[in-house]
């Protein structure tokens, strides 16, 4: 004796809108936007961004074209700025201010 395995739904036939659908074919995934990459332009220099100077996010492609011009540098900072300053951290009571000597055992000793 054969059972077949049955979910309990009448049949109805074949949905004709599920029959027409290809799905043999792989889906279409979107195209990934474009990756930006920050620039400084150095001077007036018209940018997709807008015009210079300042930093601006801009393509790899466009960004390296003004670098090679010498129009732009990488990164969004100046050529010549300083270092952001450090944050100040708050005192935890675990720096040592006397810290061990290169070459020694002890540390500092009277």
């Amino acid at each position: 004796m054969t059972r077949s395995l049955k979910d309990g739904l009448p049949a109805t036939g074949t949905d004709p809108i599920l029959a027409a659908l290809d799905t043999t074919r792989e889906q279409q995934l979107a195209e990934p936007g474009p990756q930006l990459m920050p620039f400084y332009v150095l001077n007036g220099t018209r940018t997709s961004q807008g015009p210079g100077p300042g930093a601006k996010q801009l393509s790899p492609l466009e960004g390296n074209a003004l670098v090679r011009q010498r129009l732009a540098v990488p990164g969004d900072r100046a050529p010549g700025a300083a270092d952001p300053e450090p944050t100040a951290k708050p005192f935890t009571g675990q720096h040592d201010p006397f810290p061990p000597r290169a070459g020694t055992r002890h540390g500092i000793s009277n």
